[in-house]
């Protein structure tokens, strides 16, 4: 994963008589420190900028170093048109204000009116300034700050990382799927991803080169060690691996990290194989895989990946328990193995085509979670958070579990008024899921994107309409 290029630029005022220079320096050195823990590389300017000659040599000089984001530190007042030089380049920006450092006398710093006047100025004088910019407040080694920060950079890096992604769409959406469309155009112009196309044929020509190949023992063995049962033939399982070894081929041959595959009806009855399984163990490299040719299902997923470096699914809402408040996910069996309940999962048959493997089938483990879903019309997204919680109780053939606790933006909805949300505004039938809490970092990335977090809808027996 790439990580970003971040840069610290400070600004003085020789008449005003804090220790600004300070200041600025222990700084340098805080984040010299936290480049490491999260994970950026560091560009510091460590002479003060004190006239507008200074900003315009140091934004020009950042540019030309491709920095991703500068962090613009009050190290004392300065005046506005310090600023402006920096709203003419593409870079995303933060401004910083730090404590004072003395509590009477002369005012030393007046760093937080420094940060009211570049924040207001942004808006009044330079409206039409395309990004949106971030304050901070605290020294360096303030637990605040340095979580406001961390929030920051987990969610550019996610966004760097996402605008250098490129994703290979083998067929077309499932039949009658009419959701999953999406504007190719709208998916460049706003994530900066770009999908190739090609058509199920090319997918079958190079399932069959590899399948020809032979030398399929260690992978098959491979599969049933990690599963906790198999209950499919052997010719499935070395179809199985001959499905996970074409999908590498083609990301690699296509230089792609994300596959989105019309995985039915087609495949099971050209192949006769489901390529379920084979989905998840490419989920558990550095790739990400959505059924049903979900595009949007596939970004939303990269999006998870680079906010947590974990392994990402992509599922249905398929059951509601009104009386636990909690709602069942699932799918047919391609998901990472680290969802997995203590009794992990098996190899099966699909639920719906008896003779064709290989699909997994299990609980899901209890865990927190985050839930997101992308979409290309440039007004908003859905994120949320809950917990996964393990219920002594039948699941459905295939793998899945339920959810319940569900907040967004921290305030509790119960599942009546989650679904409703999900129903009003149309939202896609897949939703991603990754399990830990990341909310700050997605509704920071969406804000980058220029996408608005749904607000929940509640629950009323009238037709309801989104606005």
């Amino acid at each position: 994963m790439d990580k970003i290029r971040f840069a610290l630029a400070g600004t003085f005022r020789s008449n005003f008589q804090g220790d600004m220079r300070g200041v600025l320096d222990d700084s340098i050195a805080r984040l010299q420190q936290l480049s490491s823990e999260l994970e950026f590389d560091f560009y510091p300017v460590r002479e003060g900028m004190e006239t507008i000659e200074d900003a315009r040599r140091v934004s020009k000089e950042l540019e030309e170093k491709d920095i991703d984001f500068i962090l613009i530190q009050n190290s004392s007042f300065a005046d506005g048109d310090m600023l402006l030089p920096f709203l003419e380049t593409s870079i995303r920006l933060g401004i910083w204000a730090v404590p004072e450092t003395t509590e009477s006398g002369p005012l030393p710093l007046n760093s937080i009116c420094a940060t009211n006047l570049y924040m207001s100025e942004i808006g009044v004088y330079v409206p039409d300034y395309k990004n949106p910019v971030k304050w901070f407040y605290g020294f360096a080694d303030d637990k605040d700050f340095i979580l406001r920060l961390t929030v920051t950079i987990r969610a550019l890096t996610a966004l760097k990382n996402i605008q250098a992604s490129q994703i290979l769409m083998i067929g077309d959406h499932a039949p009658g799927f009419h959701n999953l469309v999406f504007d190719e155009e709208k998916v460049k112009d706003m994530f900066g991803i770009g999908v190739q196309k090609i058509e199920l044929q090319e997918f079958y020509d190079e399932f069959h080169t590899v399948h020809s190949q032979g030398q399929k023992k260690s992978k098959v063995k491979e599969l049933e060690t990690q599963a906790a049962r198999v209950e499919v033939s052997q010719d499935h399982l070395q179809k199985s691996v001959s499905i996970e070894n074409t999908f590498k081929a083609l990301l690699e041959r296509y230089d792609a990290n994300g596959l989105a595959i019309q995985c039915w009806p087609h495949i099971p009855e050209e192949l006769g194989v489901m390529v379920c399984s084979s989905m998840g163990r490419i989920m558990e490299d550095f790739s990400v895989s959505a059924c049903e040719g979900d595009v949007m299902g596939v970004i939303s997923l990269l999006a998870l990946k680079y906010l947590s470096n974990s392994d990402p699914m992509l599922m249905d809402l398929s059951a509601w328990d009104k009386q636990e408040d909690a709602i069942y996910t699932w799918h047919c069996g391609n998901n990472p193995d680290c969802w997995y309940d203590s009794n992990g999962f098996s190899l099966e048959n699909h639920f719906n085509r008896k003779s064709s493997g290989v699909v997994r089938e299990g609980r899901f483990k209890s865990t927190e979670i985050t839930m997101l879903r992308l979409f290309d019309n440039q007004e908003s997204a859905i994120v949320s958070t809950g917990e996964m919680f393990e219920r002594d109780k039948p699941h459905y053939n295939g793998s899945g579990g339920w959810f319940r606790n569900i907040k967004m933006d921290e305030e509790p909805v119960d599942t009546q008024d989650f679904l409703n949300t999900i129903f009003v505004n149309n939202v896609p039938h897949h939703m991603a899921f990754i399990d830990v809490n990341r909310e700050n970092e997605v509704r920071e990335l969406i804000q980058w994107l220029g996408l608005q977090a749904m607000e929940p809808i509640g629950y009323k027996p009238y037709l309801q309409q989104k606005s």
